[in-house]
């Protein structure tokens, strides 16, 4: 058994159009992630019986703002394992080894990823 919620006339509404920002936001970053663009979403959408994604020019200033916030997000991960790392060696001269990939051969791809371990905290 469950109940349903009565809401105030409109209040879904609302909340629908409220949320649109935020879905194509989690969409947009989604696709990206894996490696897709604004035309895998699309057929993405269209296979799953979704409205249309968001424009060619709403979709560049969303990957901007997830560019962005990727990269503080980076920053400050980053900023925190070399602090990390400083107090555990208790100097600023520190070892550290680093390794790095790239999705495609050659270092044409803009997906990669990096790797560095501390010496003292491993």
């Amino acid at each position: 058994m469950h109940a349903r919620l009565k809401f105030p006339p409109g209040i879904l509404n609302y909340w629908a159009q409220e949320n649109i920002p935020e879905i194509n936001r989690r969409i947009t970053y989604a696709m990206r992630s894996v490696g897709q663009g604004l035309e895998s979403m699309k057929k993405f959408c269209g296979i799953m019986y979704l409205n249309p994604p968001v424009s060619q020019n709403s979709y560049e200033q969303i990957c901007g703002r997830v560019n962005a916030t990727s990269m503080n997000v980076a920053t400050e991960s980053m900023k925190k394992a070399t602090d990390e790392e400083i107090a555990a060696a208790d100097s600023t001269d520190i070892t550290v080894s680093g390794d790095g990939t790239w999705k495609t051969r050659s270092h044409t791809s803009q997906i990669g990823v990096c790797t560095v371990i501390g010496a003292d905290t491993g």
